[in-house]
């Protein structure tokens, strides 16, 4: 293939496979006041803080996403958090996200405004000493999280700042593949002296354009539509097949956005009139009605499509012919092998005997009266007993 040929196809691939953002907010926020007892917090306060304050006490913001509405098989492109500076009284400092280790709460406390000094903390509350007061402890006073830095970010005066890193993208993997360790991030910034910490506005903060968001863009595998396995349909004249259930699939769009189409390549033995396709969503049937009088068989290609690809899949359709019964007439005393029923065993009925010869109970169009020996086989025997009584006449 030429190098051109292979750039036509990365751009195919590049196309199909959509990316898709989604902004989401945070499940809950708190703020970590360093204190001896852990009484302080802030759960349910308009104002997030990190860094240290004027008298050299440190502040750490806290914040998780609920990452459930991400599809499992997304491929990840880019994790940017956003946070909005609301006051500052330090020049530009770096602030460090590190992912959590445990569990932590968001109370009803509230600090209010400015709310640097933190309130008394409620049940359930993040604190610098409990990851839910007043009863469970961190191992670690300040918060249990990695030294691994997934993102930093040099924050100076008001205004909104993002953290984006290969680092967030593999935090966020994790989370998706292991919900239960999504304990989310901490936020630390200017440590080493004082009079450094930022008033960030949290999810309580009254204006939307203001609150914590994290942006995640992903696409998803260009996966075909599948079709489950259909058998080949076997029928006798005048019957009908189905309905057949098919089950419909896509990994990238709902069930119900899917078409079907159903064709016969042998439109005299089964039109297009003959061919219904019922239910909905994922769950379809497909009923087969051939012409009326008609045998043999026919090719069904069934099409499924989201819209942008399609598969298929074929299985064959074979109506068998039904041997007539010879008429009987009533006037004549049946005779055992007169098949046709005209008060003698001749030729005729020989000619008959060799159509069924070596079918059995189970062959389409079987007829138990030329199994003479009723071992449920056409054969050798039957013949012999047919024989038996070749030239015989009935007398009305």
């Amino acid at each position: 293939m030429s190098l051109r040929s292979w750039s036509w196809v990365v751009l195919l691939l590049a196309a199909s496979a959509q990316a898709t953002t989604l902004t989401l907010p945070p499940a809950k926020d708190n703020t970590l006041y360093e204190s001896a007892n852990g009484t302080l917090s802030n759960g349910s306060g308009q104002f997030l803080f990190s860094g240290e304050t004027n008298e050299g006490s440190s502040r750490r913001a806290l914040l998780k996403f609920d990452l459930s509405s991400l599809p499992t098989n997304a491929q990840f492109t880019r994790v940017i958090l956003t946070l909005t500076v609301s006051k500052t009284v330090s020049g530009g400092q770096t602030h460090t996200l590190h992912r959590m280790l445990a569990d932590w709460g968001e109370g009803t406390s509230n600090a209010g405004d400015p709310g640097g000094q933190g309130t008394n903390a409620a049940t359930g509350d993040a604190t610098w000493q409990h990851t839910f007061f007043s009863n469970t402890l961190w191992t670690t006073p300040g918060g249990d999280y990695t030294s691994t830095i997934s993102a930093s970010q040099t924050v100076a005066r008001n205004g909104a700042y993002t953290w984006e890193s290969a680092q967030m993208l593999a935090d966020v993997r994790a989370w998706v593949d292991t919900p239960s360790a999504n304990f989310g991030w901490i936020l630390l910034g200017g440590e080493a002296g004082n009079r450094t910490a930022k008033r960030f506005y949290s999810r309580e903060a009254g204006s939307a354009s203001q609150r914590p968001k994290l942006t995640v863009e992903y696409t998803l595998p260009n996966t075909l539509p599948t079709l489950g396995a259909v058998a080949d349909q076997n029928i006798d004249e005048d019957q009908t097949a189905g309905p057949i259930a098919l089950i419909l699939g896509d990994t990238e769009s709902p069930s119900d956005s899917l078409s079907l189409r159903a064709r016969a390549d042998n439109t005299a033995l089964l039109p297009s009139s003959g061919i219904a396709l019922g239910g909905s969503g994922a769950n379809r049937t497909l009923t087969l009605t051939p012409a009326t009088d008609s045998s043999g068989s026919a090719l069904i290609t069934l099409v499924v499509s989201d819209g942008t690809d399609s598969t298929s899949q074929t299985f064959i359709l074979t109506v068998n012919p039904v041997a007539e019964t010879p008429a009987i007439n009533p006037e004549v005393q049946p005779l055992i092998a007169d098949f046709d029923r005209d008060g003698k065993v001749d030729f005729s009925d020989f000619f008959l005997f060799a159509d069924h010869f070596g079918e059995t109970s189970a062959s389409p169009g079987w007829n138990a009266a030329f199994d003479l020996s009723g071992n449920q086989l056409v054969d050798f025997a039957d013949f012999f007993l047919f024989a038996d009584h070749f030239g015989e006449k009935s007398t009305p």
